[in-house]
């Protein structure tokens, strides 16, 4: 991972940037915005796929998205700035009646399951503190061990991106203030 990314203070890099991890031990969410980039916290310990491998200074830190899936709450604002926030576990898309149909095994239903969880998550902090531009992915469009489809994620996400941008640019078009980039 070194040769990708340098091993540098979060607190240094030039764009604001914090990380979020739940805490196996606790349940609490745990924001990473200080210390190194990749080891910066003693209770990341994790192998090659991300599972943790022990745990450090009482904690046991996995992905944050079991706690927080969109963590845009966590971002420093300044003012006049616009947040986008970007929800790649967003609704299921398509028809149900197809989804209805699919053939279930444990792996399904946990993941599935994980995703309604972290739908219902998302759509709350919506609510509570919506961004300005939302852009949204369908958790059951892609699979998360899909690398291989990278270039057609890729374009999923400019597309879902152009659509958000214009949903804005309508909003903007009745009277909120728009500032191009």
């Amino acid at each position: 991972m070194q040769e990708l990314v340098p091993d540098v203070l979060i607190e240094q890099m030039p764009v604001p940037f914090a990380a979020v991890a739940a805490d196996l031990v606790t349940g609490r969410e745990v924001v990473l915005d200080r210390g190194g980039a990749l080891r910066g916290h003693p209770g990341l310990d994790f192998d090659s796929v991300g599972i943790p491998t022990r745990p450090s200074h009482g904690m046991v830190l996995v992905d944050g998205g079991m706690v927080n899936p969109v963590p845009y709450d966590r971002v420093r604002r300044s003012e006049g700035d616009l947040l986008v926030a970007v929800d790649v576990c967003a609704p299921f898309g398509g028809d149900p009646a197809i989804r209805a149909r699919m053939s279930l095994n444990h792996y399904k239903v946990l993941v599935t399951s994980s995703q309604i969880m972290q739908q219902r998550i998302a759509l709350l902090q919506r609510r509570l503190c919506p961004p300005d531009i939302l852009v949204e992915m369908p958790a059951d469009r892609f699979s998360m061990f899909e690398f291989y489809r990278s270039a057609e994620i890729v374009e999923a996400g400019r597309e879902a991106m152009r659509a958000a941008l214009g949903r804005f640019a309508e909003r903007a078009s009745d009277g909120m203030e728009f500032v191009e980039a």
